[in-house]
């Protein structure tokens, strides 16, 4: 399963007749669409909106494992000709200069970037960044759920200095993210791929049983242990981890 973050309608529209999503009732007032493979939300403009989406997405369907997400949308830049795709290999956050750095274990489907996220729609460019406003919140809120190379933002380039963003209009956001639909399957596909394979590679029951018996972990805390638990594994599979030095910590809340 993927969970795919959209700001807007327009940018979800071409996925939603693509791949025949139907919409599911949402009493939080997001925009959900769904069939057997993937999930999309409409989070609405900005990174906190962004956040609340990945947030009550995960709520909803935390009990699956290894889920995939991908923030897809549109960005402005100041000289890549409208249309052209970019996959995020570096996203700053303008309002607290946090950065991320998503990992890719797998060939990119498309030239890398570096995304700023703003507050404001940009009009002005500098340097080599693409201007948006949601990978921030989208990736701070979904790499807490999920493997980091799980969580991927694609951005499609829809302004530059010569076509401002005061000229973008709806339809064209969807031309172009429909021009790019057989890469997004591309990377849908990869990211699935992938997740299946961690899936099949989680630690056994009984690496966390001790664990689990002997403290009470959230959703969350449970996700976070099953991935320290499978780290130690890989870097010293002749040591697995015991629980039996942390028994004199006070149980978790």
């Amino acid at each position: 399963m993927i969970n795919i973050v959209t700001a807007l309608q327009c940018e979800a529209k071409p996925l939603i007749h693509h791949h025949q999503l139907k919409g599911q009732s949402s009493p939080a007032g997001f925009r959900i669409y769904e069939n057997r493979r993937m999930r999309l939300i409409v989070s609405g403009p900005g990174k906190l909106a962004s956040a609340a989406a990945c947030t009550y997405l995960y709520a909803r369907h935390g009990e699956e494992q290894d889920q995939a997400w991908l923030n897809l949308g549109v960005a402005g830049h100041a000289s890549l000709p409208l249309g052209s795709p970019r996959l995020m290999h570096k996203i700053i956050d303008v309002g607290s200069d946090q950065r991320w750095y998503p990992p890719l274990v797998f060939e990119p489907p498309c030239p890398g970037a570096t995304c700023l996220t703003v507050e404001q729609p940009q009009q002005h460019y500098k340097d080599d960044l693409c201007y948006e406003m949601e990978a921030s919140g989208f990736y701070a809120s979904a790499s807490r759920f999920s493997s980091s190379e799980l969580v991927q933002v694609l951005k499609i380039i829809s302004d530059n200095r010569d076509h401002p963003i005061s000229e973008i209009t709806e339809k064209q956001v969807v031309t172009m993210i429909e021009a790019q639909l057989p890469l997004i399957d591309h990377l849908i596909q990869t990211l699935s791929e992938l997740a299946t394979e961690l899936r099949q590679i989680q630690s056994p029951p009984d690496l966390m049983a001790p664990f689990l018996e002997g403290w009470h972990f959230t959703t969350c805390q449970h996700n976070q242990l099953r991935q320290l638990l499978l780290r130690w594994q890989a870097l010293s599979p002749e040591q697995p981890p015991s629980a039996e030095p942390f028994h004199n910590r006070r149980k978790s809340g």
